[in-house]
Order: C-alpha cells, then sequence, then structure tokens
C-alpha cells in the first residue's frame, strides 16, 4: 500500500511537468507534407478530428509508415508525425524504431505519443516501478487533454490500484469520460465494471447497455461481453443460440476469449453439436495467443486424445503455461501428468505441489488427488486423517472419486472411525454420480450385510453393473452369487459382434430375471479406463472371497466445467 501511495506521489510530478510542457509546446500548422500521414493514421479522437474520422484501432501500420516516413523527413519536427509514424512502428513490434519518435512527441505534449508510450512503458515485462509510474502519468497527460484513449488507461491504472470507494468513484469517471466519447474499449471497461461489481452495485442492465454500444461499433470484446450476458441469462433472457452468435462473431474477429468459449462449447457440446475438429482449431487458437481458459482445455484435450492425438508432453505444456498462471485446473492436470509420469517424469512430491495449489483454491478434484496422496502415502507422509479431511472437501462438492475414496475410509476405520452405514451412504452418492467402482462396493455391501440389510438381489443388480465396466471384482461376483444363491435366476447370451467386430467375441447380459429388484442402469465410460481389466465371461470365474479384496480406485477425470464469470473482456491492441 505504501508503494502505490508514494508512486501516485511521483505521478503527480510528472503529470504537472508534462502538462507545463504541453502549455508552451507549438503547435504544428496542418501543412502539405503532413496530408498524407495524417489521412493514413489520424483518428477521431484527436484534437481538430472529424467524429466521422477512423476508429483508434482502424488504421493500417504499414501504410501509415509508408506516407509518413517521407512526411517527417519534410517537416522533422512535427510532433503530430512522429506520433503517427511512433505508434506505427510500436504496432509493428518495432520498439526500437518507436520509442526515440514517442518520447519526443510525448514531451511536446502530443497525447497520441503519451498514451502509446505509456502502454510501452507499463506493459513491458522488464519495466521498472519507475517506468510503471511514468507510463500512469503519461496516461494522465494524455487524459488532462482529452484525450479518449488516455482517459479510459488512466482510468483503468486508478481502479487497479483504488481501495476506498472514493477512489473507485475517481477511476470509474475518466473511464466515463473516455466512453461518452463514443471509445469502444471504455465502454467496455464500463461493461465489465457493472458485469462483476467492481466499485459499483453489480448491474447487468448497464453492463448489457455498455457492452451494446461497443458492440455496435465492432468491438470484439463488446460482443463477447454480450455473449457472456445471453449464456449466463444475466439481465436478459438466457439464449444459447445469441450468445454463441455473439462468440462467433468475436471469435472471427481473433478475439482469444471468445475463440476459448466457442471452442469449449464445441468440446462439450454447449448449444452445438460437439465437433471436435471445431473445437480443437478455436481452442488452439486462442492457446496461442496465450488464454489460460484455452491452454487448459488444450492440455484436456491432449491428454485424452480429444479432437487430436494424444500427446503427454503436449499436454504438459499447455497444463505448464496455465498452472503458472494460477489455474487451478491446469494445476490440478499437471500434477496428475506428474503423479502417472505422463510426458513428465513421475515425480509424487511434485503432484502434491501442484494438488495442493489447487486444492488451496477450493478446486474438487485436486482435493481429492492430493487425499488420494495422503491415502497411499505418495509424496507426502502418509496420512489417513488428512486424506479423509481432503476427500471430504471434496465430497462436499460432489466428486464421486472423492466420495467413493472417502467411503472406503469409514468402511475400513482408516483416518476415522469405522461406520459401515456411512460408508454405504457415500459409496451409493458416488454410484448416483455414476462412479462404477462404487457399484462394485455397493454389490459387496449388500452381498455381506455391512452397513445394510443383506439382499443378494441387490447386490447382483450392482455386481452387473460393475461387470458391465470390466471390473474384475464385480465379475468374479456375478459369477459367486449365480452359484451360491440358489434364489436368483440369471440368462447369460452370447452375441456375436456387428460387422465392424467380425473377428472379436462379445458378452452381453441380454435379460436378467432378479425378484423385486430396480432396473439394472447402464454404467457410465470413464475418461480414463484400465486396461487390466478383464471382458471373459464372467460366470466361470468364481471367487467366494472376493468379498476380503480391496476394491480399486479408479481415476475418473471428467471434462472441465467452465467458470464463465472469471474472464473478462479486454483492450484490442495498440
Amino acid at each position: 500500500m505504501g508503494r502505490t501511495r508514494r508512486s501516485n506521489t511521483r505521478s503527480a510530478f510528472l503529470v504537472a511537468a508534462l502538462v507545463l510542457v504541453a502549455a508552451t509546446a507549438p503547435v504544428a500548422a496542418e501543412d502539405e507534407p503532413a496530408a498524407p500521414c495524417a489521412a493514413a493514421a489520424a483518428t477521431r479522437f484527436e484534437p481538430g478530428q472529424s467524429p466521422l474520422a477512423r476508429d483508434y484501432y482502424a488504421y493500417d501500420a504499414s501504410a501509415v509508415i509508408a506516407a509518413c516516413v517521407p512526411a517527417l523527413a519534410a517537416a522533422p519536427d512535427d510532433s503530430r508525425l512522429k506520433a503517427w509514424l511512433g505508434r506505427a512502428y510500436y504496432r509493428q513490434g518495432w520498439i526500437a524504431e518507436a520509442r526515440p519518435l514517442l518520447e519526443s512527441a510525448s514531451a511536446a505534449g502530443n497525447p497520441v505519443a503519451q498514451t502509446a508510450l505509456g502502454q510501452m512503458l507499463i506493459s513491458d515485462e522488464a519495466s521498472t516501478d519507475m517506468d510503471r509510474d511514468r507510463g500512469i502519468a503519461l496516461y494522465a497527460a494524455a487524459a488532462e487533454q482529452g484525450f479518449a484513449p488516455g482517459q479510459v488507461r488512466y482510468g483503468l491504472m486508478l481502479q487497479r490500484a483504488a481501495v476506498t470507494q472514493a477512489e473507485f468513484d475517481t477511476a470509474r469517471s475518466w473511464i466515463l469520460r473516455g466512453a461518452e466519447q463514443g471509445f469502444a474499449d471504455g465502454q467496455v471497461e464500463l461493461g465489465t465494471l457493472y458485469f462483476h461489481g467492481t466499485g459499483v452495485d453489480v448491474d447487468f442492465a448497464k453492463s448489457h447497455r455498455y457492452y451494446w454500444l461497443a458492440a455496435e461499433q465492432g468491438a470484439a470484446a463488446g460482443r463477447y461481453g454480450l455473449g457472456l450476458l445471453y449464456w449466463n441469462g444475466d439481465g436478459v433472457p438466457r439464449d444459447q443460440t445469441r450468445a454463441l452468435g455473439y462468440y462467433r462473431l468475436a471469435a472471427d474477429q481473433g478475439y482469444a476469449q471468445a475463440q476459448a468459449e466457442l471452442g469449449a462449447a464445441y468440446l462439450n457440446g454447449d448449444g452445438v453439436e460437439i465437433d471436435y475438429v471445431q473445437a480443437a482449431a478455436l481452442i488452439e487458437a486462442a492457446s496461442a495467443q496465450g488464454d489460460i481458459f484455452a491452454l487448459s482445455n488444450l492440455g484436456y484435450m491432449a491428454e485424452n486424445g480429444v479432437g487430436m492425438e494424444q500427446n503427454y508432453e503436449r499436454a504438459a505444456s499447455a497444463y505448464s503455461q496455465a498452472a503458472k498462471a494460477g489455474d487451478a485446473y491446469s494445476q490440478a492436470g499437471l500434477a496428475y501428468l506428474h503423479e502417472n509420469g505422463n510426458g513428465v517424469p513421475q515425480d509424487y512430491v511434485e503432484a502434491a505441489r501442484l494438488y495442493r495449489l489447487a486444492a488451496d483454491q477450493g478446486h474438487a478434484y485436486a482435493q481429492a488427488g492430493l487425499g488420494y496422496l495422503y491415502d497411499v502415502g505418495h509424496g507426502v507422509t502418509q496420512d489417513y486423517a488428512e486424506a479423509a479431511r481432503l476427500y471430504q472437501q471434496a465430497a462436499d462438492q460432489g466428486s464421486d472419486y472423492a466420495q467413493f475414496n472417502l467411503g472406503y475410509l469409514y468402511e475400513s476405520g482408516l483416518g476415522v472411525d469405522r461406520d459401515p452405514e456411512r460408508a454405504a451412504e457415500l459409496y451409493l452418492a458416488a454410484f448416483d454420480s455414476g462412479n462404477v467402482d462404487a457399484a462394485s462396493a455397493l454389490g459387496n455391501l449388500y452381498l455381506e450385510g455391512i452397513g445394510v440389510a443383506r439382499d443378494p438381489a441387490a447386490a447382483l443388480h450392482y455386481a452387473l453393473i460393475g461387470a458391465e465396466a470390466g471390473i474384475a471384482d464385480s465379475q468374479n461376483r456375478v459369477g459367486y452369487i449365480y452359484a451360491e444363491e440358489s434364489g436368483l435366476r440369471a440368462t447369460v447370451r452370447w452375441r456375436s459382434g456387428g460387422s465392424r467386430r467380425r473377428q472379436r467375441r462379445a458378452t452381453s447380459w441380454q435379460s436378467i430375471m432378479l425378484p423385486n429388484s430396480r432396473p439394472r442402469r447402464p454404467a457410465p465410460r470413464p475418461l480414463h479406463r484400465s486396461s487390466s481389466r478383464s471382458s471373459a465371461l464372467w460366470v466361470v470365474t468364481l471367487a467366494p472371497s472376493i468379498q476380503q479384496s480391496r476394491f480399486p480406485r479408479a481415476r475418473l477425470r471428467w471434462r472441465r466445467i467452465r467458470d464463465r464469470t472469471r474472464t473478462r473482456p479486454g483492450w484490442r491492441g495498440r
């Protein structure tokens, strides 16, 4: 906090100096050499320009350079020419050529140069605190001259440092000044402030208004913002089709967040048919721009071979980039790769570290993953009580994997008091979420009467579900029940595979006649399946001692659920 206050003091001195220079600097006359450069570079927010002139970003850097180089040679002291040419060089990434021109024009009080140089100083990763303070002061100098881009960027810098309500109000007032001049970035920023409730009460109606104003000018960020509102039904009727339309418009403009959202929609089949090819193209495009959400989904797709060749190394790279930015899903995904040695060296200690980072953010999968490491003592000292605590956190969020593993601890009395009834409840909750390993465990409980009344029919019901999923314990249990429980009658029929499987023999339970049993429900297919599960005819393998075996705790990985409120529109460029 102290550093921010000192920074504001330094900024005030720099603002005063720059404004003084601006007041005394000569203004170049509108002469013939400058005309071609002005025609290529001038924007509607500059002093003396028509409100119908081009938007701030709507210029061709190559055309500006071609027109302004000879113009500046003819009028080397014209600060406008230096500003326009320096800004064009900056857009091209030619910092060495841009910096001297922008410095000179800024010293002459040109708001275009001040805004561009301020952005250069603030966005440079090598910038010092003094550089950033100077950048803010340059924004302020441009803002004081009424230059809309400078006003919006100065307001945003004030907002980021704001603590009190008065500071938030001051920041918003500067952004509003730029927005009222029709600067789309200001309209987007106001829409975002009201969307998130930053320094104001959440107001989706105002958010919609400002996003719409920006979108009407063709701003990709405004279109993306409208997509957010319609997708969530915030302040407008929920309309996935309309939301996806806005996302598509913004994505076609190369807007990374829209590409990431649209790609995720194709990945999950949200509002569109699942299309992994489209998903991969969009997510890769957004990832190339560094979008964290896209990188996390790229990691998922590469890890699981969805829409692309399975490539653990690529998955690890994508997860790593997003994990460094603090993305909990990617931290958990990278931890899983380290835990299993997929694409990276197996490292339980690193897996535990990454799981903990994500778990501390409340990520259920990471809580369950870290709980498992404590459960088995991989990378950490084995601690059943800590495992139970972490499993409980994840189970409370609906993690079927955590519910299943916590159920095992209660069944066994590891880290918690033994409670078979609680174990049965947890297994049932996991099963209701689609966990087939829980079906196998429930089959054992009902067969043995552990925590529930003994019920061979129910035991067979759950065992069949596990057996159809390929779980060896359940396959054995089906055979055992059929052999030992004479009151149950089962019909097993062979079925040949279709034309695609002519060389393979398949088995299925065509009809099961169970007295007073509920209908059999199909088992979901986990994203990670064990290759060791048998496909043999189940009733021929009898194992009377199966109730004593420890059931496998399969690592089920589910497709990511998106958090759309964490993303925000941003500026379009230089």
